[in-house]
């Protein structure tokens, strides 16, 4: 697993990575605890959740279908912007305090979940045809940075005097920022391809 990490095309995924564990963390934690929770009660974050659940059910089925045929760098684009849109959408609009918003909360937990779905085929997509001959390593760095990274939100999410919502909403757009520039860089530069595939190319 640690070998993976002297690979410039791990280097470049490993953010997107971080990112996919924090946004993960984020729905089920901060956006349950301090968004659905004030604005429609906790008998109700079921339901908003369900729409979260649903779309990404969805969208992982119908976004591999997709990729298939636009390629992956789109895809990877939309769910950037997805979940972009639901952080411009919380910092903007005041949710709480009972005001029943389910219309905002679901319409978040939907694009969330296109989002979340994005990363989580994509990601895995990406990791099986590039490292054909270390999948075991790459799927084990996988799940070391998602889950670091979910952790890492459910404390903070824990203890309220850590982190405002506003600033817990600018920790993870910047890392989306990061873990997107990051993504770009490596498709723009080395390309995500099996060693393989690169080989022609170097000795060309």
């Amino acid at each position: 697993m640690v070998s993976l990490w002297k690979d410039p095309r791990m280097l470049y995924l490993i953010p997107l990575i971080m990112y996919n564990g924090m946004e993960q963390g984020f729905i089920w934690g901060d956006f349950t605890s301090n968004w659905v929770k004030p604005s429609v009660g906790l008998e109700n974050i079921g339901y908003v959740m369900a729409a979260f659940g649903a779309t990404d059910a969805l969208g992982s089925f119908i976004l591999g279908k997709v990729s298939d045929i636009t390629g992956r760098f789109p895809i990877m684009t939309l769910g950037a912007l997805c979940q972009l849109t639901v952080i411009i959408i919380l910092v903007i609009v005041d949710v709480g305090n009972c005001d029943k918003k389910y219309f905002i909360l679901i319409l978040s937990a939907f694009l969330w979940g296109i989002g979340d779905a994005v990363w989580n085929t994509q990601i895995s997509s990406i990791l099986g045809e590039v490292f054909t001959k270390e999948k075991d390593n790459a799927f084990s760095n996988l799940k070391l940075w998602q889950s670091l990274m979910t952790s890492v939100m459910f404390f903070l999410n824990f203890d309220a005097s850590l982190l405002s919502q506003n600033l817990t909403l600018y920790l993870v757009l910047g890392l989306l920022i990061i873990g997107y520039s990051s993504y770009l860089c490596g498709h723009m530069t080395i390309g995500f391809r099996a060693e393989e595939e690169r080989a022609p190319l170097i000795n060309a």
